[in-house]
């Protein structure tokens, strides 16, 4: 998305993943998607903890919680604690229902991402994947820049962006729905 992006683009957006949520997941969402654990076992492995230690962790666009906030909650050692945070209330609430048995480890927030609030030093890692890009590249930077001082000192951010600058696109109709 560019710095041109529509009015109201997170309220639909919002709108549109409520309307898809069962079949992105369907489509989009698998627990053994290799790509996404792979990313995760190498950002794990470069985390710096002692041994006890929990690893705090932010998934910004958690979604419904497969595969990565799952597979982050299935590790033993370290002990990882997931805040997830979503757009979507209908992602969050198959979330909920696909995480259930984490509660101890795990805070599920509704909101927008830009305007989140932590104090510093709070995670150890950031995951973020597909969910940045949706923002203008202004708000991208802002965000960047909020999420550095949320990391610990050694802290790591795990991300994916567009190539290069694209132009705002709004699609009516996506996976068969029609607000997706």
């Amino acid at each position: 998305m560019t710095d041109n992006a529509p009015d109201g683009i997170k309220a639909r957006l919002k709108e549109a993943y409520d309307a898809i949520a069962d079949t992105y997941n369907a489509v989009f969402t698998k627990p053994d998607d290799l790509a996404r654990i792979n990313y995760l076992n190498v950002l794990l492995s470069h985390i710096q903890h002692d041994a006890g230690d929990t690893v705090e962790v932010l998934e910004l666009g958690c979604g419904a919680g497969v595969p990565a906030t799952k597979y982050l909650l299935d590790i033993k050692e370290p002990e990882i604690q997931v805040t997830g945070y979503d757009l979507s209330t209908s992602q969050l609430d198959l979330a909920r229902k696909n995480l259930s048995g984490y509660e101890d480890r795990l805070t599920l927030v509704e909101g927008d991402m830009t305007i989140l609030s932590f104090p510093d030093r709070s995670f150890d890692a950031v995951t973020s994947f597909y969910s940045i890009i949706h923002l203008p590249r202004e708000e991208q930077t802002q965000l960047i820049d909020q999420i550095a001082g949320w990391l610990k000192p050694g802290g790591l951010l795990l991300a994916n962006f567009a190539v290069d600058e694209s132009k705002a696109t709004i699609m009516e109709k996506w996976l068969d729905e029609e607000k997706g």
